[in-house]
């Protein structure tokens, strides 16, 4: 499937939508998506990922067998993203990070939105 896909677009926003991969389809389904994301995405493209923390995963575990057995199977974590997502089976080149603890801890966003 992942050969039938053709660059479309500069840009593909992924907010808050990691976890939910990941807990229902596993390392399979997240790594597909980052390299379904990387064809669709035109030269010099941009992926701006937001990725969720591994420790949120836990709470939303227990919402089926299914997912809690693709919970427990994970060993691709979020922290492990940024690699693979620069690794040769992927191909983006650069990442940057946009964020920054200390701006963000003096914010009024609600916890969620850090």
């Amino acid at each position: 499937m992942l050969e039938l896909e053709k660059p479309n677009y500069d840009v593909v926003l992924c907010l808050s939508v990691t976890k939910w991969v990941h807990l229902n389809f596993d390392d399979a389904g997240i790594k597909f998506m980052f390299k379904r994301i990387f064809k669709q995405l035109n030269q010099n493209g941009i992926l701006i990922l937001e990725a969720q923390p591994f420790n949120t995963y836990k709470k939303r575990s227990k919402l089926t067998a299914e997912i809690l057995q693709n919970y427990k199977n994970i060993e691709l974590k979020p922290d492990q993203f940024e690699a693979y997502l620069l690794s040769d089976e992927v191909g983006f080149a650069e990442s940057w990070c946009m964020c920054d603890n200390e701006i963000l801890k003096q914010t009024k966003l609600a916890k969620g939105f850090h």
